[in-house]
C-alpha cells in the first residue's frame, strides 16, 4: 500500500486505511476535483506504476514481438517509431544496466 499511497500524494490526494478486528478493512482514496475528472490510462515499468492521460492516447494495440524487431510500425495509416519507455523515463538506469551486461 505504501506504493499506492505515495502515488495517490504525488497527485495531491490523500489515503486513508482504517481497520476494525472482526469486521474489516475499509480503505478511502481521495483526489482533488480536477484529477477526478480525468481518465488515465496506469501501466508499469520495472516495478514503478505510471500513468497517461487518455486524452493523450491516440491507440492502444497489441504488438507481438516479433514486429518488435523493426522500430517503425504502421497503424492506422501512420507510422510510430518504437522506443522502450523505460529507458526515457530512466534513461541513468538503462545506461547502467547495458554497461553491466
Amino acid at each position: 500500500m505504501d506504493i499506492v499511497n505515495v502515488a495517490v500524494k504525488e497527485m495531491g490526494g490523500n489515503l486513508n486505511i482504517s481497520s476494525k478486528l472482526g469486521i474489516g478493512t475499509q480503505m478511502t482514496i481521495r483526489f482533488p476535483f480536477t484529477i477526478s475528472l480525468n481518465r488515465i490510462m496506469l501501466f508499469s515499468i520495472q516495478e514503478k506504476i505510471y500513468g497517461i492521460l487518455l486524452a493523450n492516447v491516440e491507440a492502444v494495440v497489441n504488438i507481438q514481438a516479433n514486429q518488435l524487431e523493426n522500430p517503425l510500425f504502421q497503424h492506422a495509416e501512420k507510422s510510430y517509431h518504437l522506443l522502450y519507455l523505460g529507458a526515457l523515463l530512466e534513461p541513468e538506469k538503462i545506461a547502467i544496466e547495458k554497461i553491466k551486461s
